[in-house]
């Protein structure tokens, strides 16, 4: 019985070796496995991976498990420009300088290679200066989303909340041409107000769909990557389409676009913080701007073409006035209120006076005879006072003058009074310290100009509020004649760059933080950005409070309708 049992396993052996080896070589007779990194794409392999991408193991293209990476870039308004690799600097269009990529490590979004499922995943991490880390798909889940953070992390910092399938971001249209997703990504800093639609099949807040309201959808397409005229091209796939973001209340970063056109930019004009008005219509020449015009009120007498309104088409008013200018018949007042610019005068002895405010007057030549910072001439203090230069002043200093901040009961505001023309060759800016403990502290300047204002083509920066009233004894500025400029000096008008010349106008933009008031307005600067992360405009008027923290001398009167005139700053 023995000798039978371990004859029977002997012949058992023999087959299974027999076998095994015929398996051998037959198996030698066939290609090698499709697995990931054969440098084949394969749909299923042997593995059961629907393959991406598969140039051997990770490379700039490919995921070491066969997920296709994607480049380009995104664009919001609210928010500019999101990368959705890091190697995206590699491949930049001609005129984009490298400077414009921050190194934020290795990241890329990919559409990976699925073992499950004939859907492919689009997840991963793209960039933006402004808002940080965006994911997308399953990277969004709590148990993935602190991937992209070098340090500690807590996943419910960045909310918890999910969609109602999860985290996941798949191909809908698998193997057509384009690939559409459906599903969704996150700004990951803005936590469960973050989501990112990828289609407008989701459901938005109210629990229809977005193609309700706002439609959209994602899709991968292949192009052209980098810079035609030195041959530095990649044909590379990307995402092309629109994805949405809004909250609960309707407020949110709004549209993001991928692979965006990027057309031409035409100068335009910018208030941030306020309203803008025109005694007549306000148009511009140039078309609709990529932003807004204003962020509260566009009033005129008369057609607003082209003008924006950050608030809506509501805001905009073309029946509202009129508002006349303050003139010397008028006592410069008007139903804004008053400035008694011949009461805040007085006749000087020894180059001063103290006026029937009780206010000190100083006579001036240049800006070097106002008080400055021990050691540095430049940083003026304006200390509650009136300075009065009694014929045109141009400012032309080797750097900026800042007007600053002062301590204790020192007053930081300051009238300047030019009686004839104001050129400005210098930049004026405030002081941007936090050393103020009181209101009376701020650096806050006002400018009455009797001429016009001329501001050079260099000068980036002006701090102040202007009021451009013009010589007395002309009443008013002759119109335009459609495009020929009707001037006529120093009747108040407003030059952004000024001696005007196509080369020098397009080199800077001009920022003036404060107001401006004039009988006419020439905004000429023509520099644009197109590829800065957030549109601004060639000239930007940015109303920053500081005419009521802290009210210059003479001024008292004269602001105390700026709360009606800017109510969607105070009321609204």
């Amino acid at each position: 019985m023995k000798f039978k049992s371990s004859l029977l396993i002997l012949i058992v052996t023999l087959l299974i070796v027999g076998l095994y080896s015929t398996m051998t070589v037959y198996g030698q007779e066939e290609p090698s496995e499709k697995i990931c990194g054969d440098s084949k794409v394969d749909k299923p392999n042997d593995d059961g991976v629907y393959e991406r991408c598969d140039e051997g193991g990770e490379t700039e293209s490919c995921t070491a498990q066969c997920g296709q990476k994607l480049f380009g870039w995104g664009w919001g308004d609210t928010f500019g420009w999101l990368s959705l690799n890091s190697d995206n600097c590699n491949y930049l269009e001609c005129d984009i300088p490298a400077s414009v990529c921050q190194d934020a490590g290795n990241y890329y979004v990919q559409v990976e290679a699925d073992t499950n499922q004939a859907d492919d995943n689009l997840k991963g991490w793209a960039w933006s200066d402004n808002i940080g880390f965006v994911c997308f798909g399953a990277s969004c889940d709590s148990t993935q989303i602190c991937q992209f953070s070098g340090g500690s992390c807590n996943a419910a910092d960045y909310g918890l909340a999910a969609p109602a399938n999860g985290w996941r971001a798949l191909v809908e249209s698998k193997n057509e041409n384009p690939e559409v997703f459906a599903g969704w990504g996150k700004v990951v800093n803005l936590g469960d107000q973050g989501w990112l639609s990828l289609n407008c099949d989701n459901s938005d807040a109210t629990g229809g769909p977005y193609c309700n309201t706002a439609e959209h959808l994602m899709a991968v397409i292949e192009k052209d990557l980098g810079c035609r005229d030195t041959g530095q091209l990649k044909k590379v796939p990307m995402l092309s389409g629109f994805a949405w973001n809004d909250q609960i209340d309707g407020v949110g970063l709004g549209w993001v676009s991928f692979d965006p056109e990027i057309s031409p930019l035409e100068p335009w004009l910018q208030t941030k913080y306020s309203d803008i008005y025109s005694r007549l219509g306000v148009r511009s020449k140039t078309g609709e701007a990529p932003g807004y015009n204003a962020t509260y009120l566009i009033l005129a007498k008369g057609a607003i073409v082209d003008f924006i309104s950050a608030r809506g088409d509501a805001w905009l008013d073309p029946n509202y006035g009129p508002i006349d200018f303050p003139t010397p018949q008028t006592r410069y007042s008007n139903v804004l209120g008053s400035l008694d610019v011949d009461g805040i005068l007085c006749s000087f002895i020894d180059g001063q006076c103290v006026n029937a405010y009780s206010q000190k007057v100083l006579a001036i030549d240049s800006m070097s005879d106002l008080p400055a910072q021990v050691g540095l001439p430049l940083n003026k203090y304006l200390s509650g006072n009136i300075y009065y230069a009694d014929d045109s002043l141009t400012i032309d200093e080797p750097g900026a003058i800042q007007f600053t901040n002062q301590t204790g009961f020192g007053n930081g505001a300051g009238t300047i009074i030019v009686n004839g023309d104001l050129t400005v060759n210098s930049n004026i800016i405030y002081d941007n310290t936090d050393r103020l403990t009181k209101f009376r502290n701020l650096a806050s300047a006002a400018w009455v100009v009797k001429g016009d204002l001329k501001i050079g083509p260099d000068v980036t920066d002006l701090a102040g509020n202007f009021i451009v009233l013009g010589d007395s004894a002309i009443e008013k500025c002759p119109p335009d004649t459609g495009d020929e400029r009707q001037e006529l000096a120093s009747c108040g008008q407003f030059y952004s760059c000024y001696p005007n010349s196509p080369a020098s106008c397009a080199s800077y933009p001009l920022r003036v933080s404060g107001l401006v008031m004039a009988k006419k307005f020439y905004f000429d600067r023509t520099f644009v950005d197109k590829y800065a992360a957030v549109k601004e405009g060639s000239e930007i008027v940015i109303y920053d409070g500081r005419l009521l923290a802290n009210v210059p001398p003479g001024f008292s009167n004269f602001i105390k309708a700026l709360p009606i005139w800017r109510s969607g700053v105070f009321s609204r």
